[in-house]
């Protein structure tokens, strides 16, 4: 305590860092769905082949994954869609829980068939 305010050792914040570095997060840009929901959805759409571990706190879903193939797959999917609610996966970082109620837009993979070739220039 210094001044009636308590100080955190900097190897204690090292060391929760480097235990949390490995964890992958998910929320939920609206409504948040329930553990047991988004549990059983991502195991369907997931398909790993090895184990994860899931946690989840107020806002946040946490995920360790065993294998680091699921891991990068997950990351790269980005978002899925649950019961038709967008869920944001992103890699955990120190400020992950401030950038979750920052988020407005994300980008999105749109096919188009059948375009006219008119169509096709920077404006169209």
């Amino acid at each position: 305590m210094v001044e009636g305010v308590a100080q955190v050792p900097e190897e204690l914040i090292t060391k929760g860092r480097s235990l949390w570095k490995d964890y992958v997060v998910g929320f939920f840009l609206e409504q948040k769905l329930p553990y047991p929901v988004v549990r059983e959805l991502l195991r369907k759409k997931w398909k790993t082949k090895g184990d994860y571990e899931m946690v989840v706190d107020v806002n946040l879903f946490y995920f360790k994954f065993s294998n680091e193939e699921d891991k990068r797959k997950v990351l790269e999917m980005a978002q899925i869609y649950m019961a038709g609610k967008r869920f944001i996966v992103t890699q955990w970082s120190q400020d992950v829980e401030k950038r979750k109620n920052t988020v407005k837009a994300i980008p999105i993979w749109v096919n188009l068939h059948d375009v006219p070739k008119d169509l096709w220039n920077g404006e169209g």
